[in-house]
């Protein structure tokens, strides 16, 4: 396959009747006339999108708008964060495709408030008087009041959460606390020829219960502990449960970038947010046989024999022994004791340092082991080599 073939080029629009190029003017509904013969040409993606935006009366979106270097170096940092990479991983994955999707969201202005309760404490002091002949002693005794108390705790949010069940946990993970400022209206956005559009089937309700309002009822949990700091209490409680007010929706276009690579004949998924800042992935390509020695070696260093107990246990004895047979008067037997602590104290240092030198032993070997792969991630990079496919040519 020729270096030209992986060349990422947005969709070519050609007239229907007579094949001549079309020009795609921005913000277009999904309809393009051909200059030459004049027959009115329909771009699918772009269609779908003014169907859908006129039908469900969509506000604003986010475009897609992350150049294709940032989306390779996105990979490419992905497939090389575990130090138990395939060694060929780098000259062997290949990026096959790049996915342009439109997925419908919703975006949640709201406010929230919760009672809670909880038991406040409070020291006292209580005085104990002691008859003792022609003394009467006083002593002061400190002691926690508990208090049962009642508070409230207030939180505002802004929101998007999904309107198509099948990006739902995309959307989440990708623009739950998304920066609405990044919004464009929708007469800006723009989205290229060869989107790929879904429909809304998470309806308003749905959305609301499973994501907006436990987001909201965590967030007001949290503010009730916040309102706390500082205070000794106990057994908080919001068992009354949280109010939450919809304030506005808006309903929006959210643009996602679904970047496919293979390796082994084994594809694997990486969805990309519209500005390329935030990125999630299920999987990456892992040697299972380098995993099973790195885990193998860290095994090792966390059973590495830890001797030192014994020694602890000499030192706080021999110590004991010490203190009471010198405050008994057996000055030689106190004497005895004291030496014997020094000697577990040493013995002490000899076990923890013979523990730690093992324990560098095998973390040498597997940092040794380890750099194999950071080696080949190294040279990669600093080279400025590309990864194989739709990629392999950008600057």
């Amino acid at each position: 396959m020729n270096d030209q073939d992986f060349t990422v080029k947005t969709k070519s629009i050609h007239c229907s009747n007579c094949n001549a190029p079309l020009t795609v003017p921005k913000n277009n509904k999904g309809v393009v006339k051909c200059p030459y013969c004049q027959t009115e040409c329909v771009i699918e993606g772009l269609a779908k999108n003014a169907e859908i935006a006129d039908k469900e009366n969509i506000n604003s979106g986010i475009p897609l708008s992350a150049e294709q270097s940032k989306l390779h170096n996105i990979v490419l940092d992905i497939i090389t964060e575990s130090p138990a990479m395939p060694l060929d991983l780098l000259e062997k994955v290949e990026i096959t495709k790049e996915e342009k999707l439109c997925i419908p969201a919703y975006l949640y202005y709201c406010n929230g408030t919760i009672s809670f309760s909880y038991e406040a404490g409070n020291t006292r002091e209580h005085k104990n008087v002691y008859d003792r002949g022609d003394v009467n002693v006083i002593e002061k005794e400190e002691y926690t009041e508990w208090t049962q108390m009642m508070g409230n705790a207030a939180a505002t949010a802004s929101l998007i959460v999904p309107g198509n069940r099948e990006f739902s946990k995309i959307i989440d993970e990708l623009y739950n606390e998304c920066d609405t400022n990044e919004l464009v209206d929708i007469e800006e956005l723009d989205f290229p020829v060869d989107i790929e559009t879904y429909n809304y089937n998470l309806p308003q309700s749905a959305a609301f219960n499973e994501y907006v309002k436990p987001y909201m009822d965590e967030l007001l949990e949290q503010k009730a502990k916040e309102s706390l700091k500082g205070k000794r209490v106990r057994n908080l409680s919001t068992a009354g449960g949280s109010n939450i007010q919809k304030d506005e929706i808006v309903r929006l276009f959210i643009g996602i970038y679904h970047i496919i690579y293979k390796y082994k004949e084994k594809e694997y998924s990486v969805y990309v947010s519209g500005d390329g800042k935030r990125y999630t992935f299920s999987e990456v390509p892992v040697d299972e046989e380098r995993q099973s020695k790195i885990d193998s070696k860290l095994e090792d260093i966390k059973n590495v024999p830890n001797k030192t107990i014994l020694p602890i246990i000499g030192i706080v004895v021999s110590a004991i022994v010490a203190l009471l047979t010198f405050n008994s008067g057996h000055t030689f037997i106190a004497i005895l004791g004291v030496i014997a602590a020094i000697a577990c104290v040493v013995f002490f240092f000899i076990k923890k340092n013979e523990h730690d030198s093992a324990a560098a032993v095998i973390q040498q070997e597997l940092d040794a082991y380890m750099e194999q792969a950071t080696k080949i991630q190294n040279d990669f990079k600093q080279k400025g080599r590309k990864l194989k496919g739709i990629y392999h040519d950008i600057d």
